[in-house]
């Protein structure tokens, strides 16, 4: 969930718990409340919602897939099941950037070569692959 969804919903939480429009009766805002409780987690934990799915609690802080090289390494055989690992050593060094708790890692191509590579999608949290596609 981009930044302005997450803002946008913990926006509507707030202005439907403070509002005044029942009096001020706080009873009426008690289903309000309950909503804010439950969605309040997935919102904080989760950057985007395809990986808002449960983690073991051992895992760490910064989730299942917590730094560059990890995400790589896990790229690797993924892409290397899916096109052949001959191929995808072709693409090394895989390269990663995170951005909203999603890692984007693709393959670079020697100098000189002109094409796509190959790029899968992680999530840093659980590790769930969003997306793996290979450009031409």
């Amino acid at each position: 969930m981009s930044a302005l969804r997450r803002a946008v919903a913990e926006a509507r939480c707030f202005v439907q718990l403070f509002s005044d429009d029942d009096g001020g009766r706080m009873r009426r805002r008690l289903p309000a409340i309950a909503c804010c409780a439950l969605i309040w987690p997935v919102l904080v934990e989760a950057s985007d919602r395809r990986c808002a799915s449960p983690v073991d609690l051992a895992a760490l802080d910064r989730g299942i897939v917590p730094d560059a090289a990890t995400a790589e390494a896990v790229a690797f055989v993924y892409l290397a099941s899916i096109y052949g690992e001959a191929h995808i050593r072709g693409e090394l060094p895989l390269r990663a950037r995170l951005s909203d708790g999603i890692w984007t890692v693709e393959g670079t191509l020697p100098p000189g070569f002109v094409g796509g590579t190959a790029q899968i999608l992680l999530c840093q949290r659980n590790g769930t692959v969003l997306s793996v596609i290979h450009f031409k």
